[in-house]
């Protein structure tokens, strides 16, 4: 796979969210899943709510990672996005990461 698209900033931005049971420590394994790929996290914001029955804590983190341009020959978005689902299906909840295009941010991951 090869970049051609990048954002304004020359650099690939991705959307990333977070949203199931409260976990300790969530914050930290899903951020460190980013660096370890050398995604920074740009934008981030979490919450919690009263899931409608059963009165548990649901959590709730989104943000926006950028790769640094240029990226390595061994980047490969699946990888993180597998290591988010991972994460996700230890910790019962969903983690995805996607390309993200909106006026500010425009960019992919994949050719083309």
């Amino acid at each position: 796979m090869s970049l051609l698209q990048f954002s304004l900033k020359n650099r690939p931005n991705m959307f990333f969210i977070c949203k199931g049971a409260d976990n300790p420590g969530i914050v930290n394994k899903v951020t460190k899943i980013l660096v370890k790929h050398r995604l920074n996290i740009d934008e981030m914001k979490t919450f919690e709510e009263t899931a409608p029955h059963g009165g548990t804590t649901l959590f709730h983190m989104s943000g926006v990672a950028t790769a640094t341009a240029p990226l390595t020959h061994s980047f490969d978005s699946s990888v993180i996005k597998e290591e988010l689902q991972e994460l996700g299906d230890e910790m019962n909840c969903e983690i995805d990461l996607e390309d993200m295009e909106d006026d500010q941010y425009s960019a992919s991951f994949y050719a083309s």
